[in-house]
């Protein structure tokens, strides 16, 4: 029977939980104090009524999903108390102790079986509150804490439940509930299978956030971790690279993904993300190597991600004071120069970064600190080229060892980018390496474009190209050459004897000397001396063999190395010397090298030769007529490399000279259906309707290669965008192109011509005028097209839908607009009435497309 003293100890023991649950609403220091009032309260109150009373509080803070502080400290109180030992001796305290293994807390158990039973609740704020609650005991709660085992299963499928919902911050918090309940070392674990699929396809970008931030890093969940670098979301891209530089180390990633990680990084759109990998990735790892930035380089194989390389060191000049950055590159104080033998790929490269950071920063007293004088640097250099590597036995090694050098010596030539050439004597010296080098055999074609950029800068253009042709003539047809002939057996006979006689008579003035020296008949003595010095000078000159010489005259050098080595300089005289006429030199390198090399077998040789042929036809229109047909040759019949060469220089010779100057030229080409009279002597005619050339190079747009077609759609947009043809035909074939089923994997083809087609119907009323003269032989296609063509499941409603948005007035300038009436007047269903094609088209269910074009002109005629 309850007494009413006990029933008045009640009340006012829940009376007081109730003031505890206001005042610690109001400040978060006041809680330790209420912590020990209400431990207090708890041991001395009927624990069915405590709990009861406290869960019926709680609720009242449950009702709020919105972020207030008094709620949040309400329920940072609630925890608070709700892991805390509640014992006499504890009672002072307010707080656990994680010395000895806890005993499950039977309050804590009734208030987690609580949350789980409300769960469900239809408000969302409940349901919200209720996972934040149970997060916040779960990290609460010691790493010694003990939980029934049935109560452990429950709250995990809760909130493997709640990871479900549809409110996304219920998910948010759900997620980081689960954090403590994942198993890292079960592949098969639920948490973290849950966790990988909201990582990659939760549409709430703040889950995908929750998620990186909880979610165990191993080799299963990585490869999610590391795609969310590439996620829509810059918070998201942000937290992940934050995850990466403080969860998972360098050695964990392969090289490819180090490279992506800093190369996507570093060019993220969103200075953000930028600021993150420069401020917390890069440095991290620069700390897990000790802060050895070469260490870092050899990390990212810098001999195959030279541009990401460079995109590293340009933050790292940044973070890195300019004495520690010297250490790393490993100079010599004296000489300013790195040995040889320790010269490696990643000092190379940190070497000539530093130097050009520091020439664009104007720093000159550093930079010469860190560099040479000229003269000295070209000596090393060419000592560093021309010097012999002992081959290993592994021909994988020694071909391993021959890029390393190359790499190497490409970074040093960049390094005389940056002098200072005003100094006479080290432009002397430079010239003289540059020569050396170019004609040496152990400089490939890799290394021929800086050196040229070099010769560039010593010698002006009008004497720039007589020398480099000079230089590749020496090249392919070295001097003469002159070689010691050996000495036959006979005299080689006589040359032993004489020295063996020699020998005998110098025993003998010995032996007389001694005497005389004896005897002190200082004068015969004096004479023997000289003698016997004479003597063993002749002894010493048929030691130092004087074999006779002969001039060899070379035969010229016609192997594919020395020809693709030639080709390129002449392609890079071309590209870096700004040439703009064909001159002598270049004509005699073109009769006397280009030609020849389009014949070689090698299919490398026959590469540079057209493309050195492609650059000629750039300097003289009468060239390229002479050579076009050529060209168009190899484009359909050599390899697809060449062919691929042979297509760029034709597109560029139309681009610059314009397709009316080859009208003539085209006669000679094989017609196709895409030109339908076979006499074009009219340029305007032959602008107009593209000519032979272009119908060539529309039948490249069914050719195998996916790099062909989409070389040819590009340069065929080129063309039209520049106005330097206007076919209708060459229109409908593209769109035809663009919607054909066929092309769905040529994405890069299609995405071309996506861009263009809107571009190129902004540019000018003319141009629309075109696209609706496309109109009638594109529908006319897809109507007629057979039953296993693909062009019969395009949709012909959706083809007009695009062809009437793009000529429509709203893309053009006001001035062209007035023009644009007229030309949607065109489509109208009477113009299709009017002809017999329209007709067909009409009858054949066109209904739709008519109704789409009524209603577009109407909308018009209301502007």
């Amino acid at each position: 029977m309850v007494t009413a003293a006990g029933t008045s100890g009640t009340m006012h023991n829940m009376e007081a939980l109730s003031q505890i649950f206001l005042d610690c609403q109001h400040s978060v220091t006041s809680q330790p104090k209420l912590i020990k009032k209400i431990i207090t309260l708890y041991l001395k109150s009927d624990f069915k009524e405590f709990v009861e009373e406290f869960t019926r509080l709680l609720k009242c803070a449950l009702l709020y999903g919105d972020k207030q502080p008094a709620v949040e400290r309400t329920l940072s109180f609630v925890v608070k108390f709700a892991t805390a030992e509640k014992t006499e001796q504890n009672a002072g305290k307010g707080k656990d102790s994680e010395d000895e293994d806890e005993e499950a807390d039977p309050f804590l158990e009734n208030l987690i079986v609580f949350l789980l039973k409300n769960h469900e609740a239809n408000n969302a704020a409940v349901r919200l509150r209720i996972c934040q609650l149970l997060s916040m005991l779960l990290r609460q709660m010691g790493a010694k804490a003990a939980i029934d085992n049935d109560l452990y299963d429950l709250i995990y499928d809760t909130m493997l439940h709640r990871l479900q919902d549809k409110i996304p911050g219920v998910r948010k918090e759900a997620v980081l509930a689960l954090t403590r309940l994942q198993d890292p070392y079960n592949k098969d674990c639920p948490v973290i299978e849950a966790y990988c699929f909201h990582l990659c396809k939760d549409p709430n970008y703040d889950v995908r956030r929750a998620v990186l931030n909880n979610i165990a890093v191993t080799y299963q969940t990585l490869p999610a971790i590391l795609d969310r670098t590439r996620d829509v979301r810059e918070l998201v891209r942000c937290q992940a690279y934050t995850v990466i530089s403080q969860k998972i180390h360098l050695k964990s990633l392969t090289i490819a993904q180090r490279v992506r990680l800093l190369s996507e990084g570093l060019k993220d759109r969103h200075e953000m993300v930028r600021n993150c990998v420069k401020k917390k990735l890069i440095p991290s790892w620069l700390r897990l190597l000790g802060g050895n930035v070469l260490d870092l380089l050899t990390c990212l194989d810098v001999e195959a991600s030279v541009k990401e390389a460079e995109l590293v060191l340009k933050t790292i000049f940044e973070l890195i004071p300019f004495p520690d950055l010297v250490k790393n590159i490993g100079l010599t104080k004296q000489q300013r120069l790195i040995s040889p033998n320790e010269l490696q790929p990643e000092s190379a490269l940190l070497w000539r970064c530093l130097a050009q950071h520091l020439r664009e920063e104007g720093a000159e007293e550093a930079l010469e600190e860190i560099l040479p004088d000229l003269t000295q640097f070209c000596s090393y250099l060419n000592d560093f080229v021309l010097t012999d590597v002992m081959a290993g036995e592994d021909e994988q090694d020694a071909a391993i060892q021959v890029m390393e050098r190359e790499f190497i010596t490409n970074q040093l030539i960049s390094i005389i980018l940056v002098y200072d050439l005003s100094d006479e004597a080290g432009r002397r010296s430079l010239d003289q390496m540059v020569r050396n080098l170019l004609v040496s055999d152990k400089i490939g074609e890799s290394l021929v474009k800086g050196l040229v950029e070099i010769f560039s800068k010593l010698h002006p253009l009008s004497t720039r190209i007589n020398q480099l042709a000079e230089i590749i003539s020496e090249i392919r047809e070295p001097l003469c050459k002159t070689v010691e002939v050996p000495m036959s057996e006979e005299e080689e006979r006589k040359k032993k004897l004489k020295v063996a006689s020699l020998k005998v008579k110098i025993n003998q003035v010995r032996e007389e000397l001694q005497k005389n020296m004896l005897d002190l008949d200082l004068e015969k003595a004096q004479l023997q001396k000289d003698e016997l010095l004479e003597l063993e000078a002749q002894l010493s000159q048929p030691c130092q063999p004087n074999p006779s010489t002969e001039e060899i005259t070379q035969e010229p050098r016609n192997d594919s190395a020395t020809l693709i080595k030639c080709l390129t300089i002449f392609c890079n005289i071309v590209e870096c010397s700004q040439v703009e006429e064909l001159t002598p030199a270049l004509q005699t390198l073109h009769d006397g090298l280009i030609l020849g090399c389009l014949r070689s077998e090698d299919p490398a040789v026959r590469n540079s030769g057209v493309q050195a042929l492609g650059l000629l036809c750039l300097l003289s229109k009468d060239l390229a007529k002479q050579h076009i047909t050529l060209l168009m040759q190899v484009s359909k019949i050599d390899v697809e490399k060449i062919q691929l060469t042979a297509l760029h220089c034709i597109i560029d010779c139309l681009h610059l000279y314009g397709i009316e100057e080859f009208a003539e030229v085209a006669e000679d080409l094989p017609q196709t259906p895409l030109v339908e009279a076979p006499e074009k002597d009219d340029k305007e005619e032959c602008v107009e309707d593209g000519g032979a050339i272009i119908a060539a190079l529309c039948d490249r747009l069914d050719a195998e290669s996916l790099e062909i077609r989409t070389l040819v759609v590009e340069g065929l947009c080129k063309l039209l965008l520049s106005s330097r043809i206007t076919s209708s035909k060459l229109l409908s074939r593209l769109i035809l192109t663009f919607y054909n089923p066929a092309t769905g994997d040529d994405s890069f083809v299609r995405h071309i011509l996506g861009v263009f087609f809107p571009l190129y119907a902004s540019e000018d009323g003319s141009n629309q005028e075109s696209l609706c003269e496309a109109v009638m032989p594109t529908l006319q296609t897809l109507l007629h097209a057979p039953t296993r063509s693909p062009l019969a499941s395009v949709d012909i409603e959706n083809v007009t839908s695009f062809l009437i948005s793009i000529t429509s007035p709203t893309i053009l300038s006001e001035e062209c607009q007035e023009m644009q009436f007229l030309i949607h007047g065109g489509l109208s269903p009477g113009a299709l009435v009017n002809s017999e094609e329209g007709v067909k088209l009409l009858v054949k269910d066109f209904g739709k497309v008519c109704e789409r074009i009524l209603r577009v002109n109407e909308s018009e005629s209301g502007l």
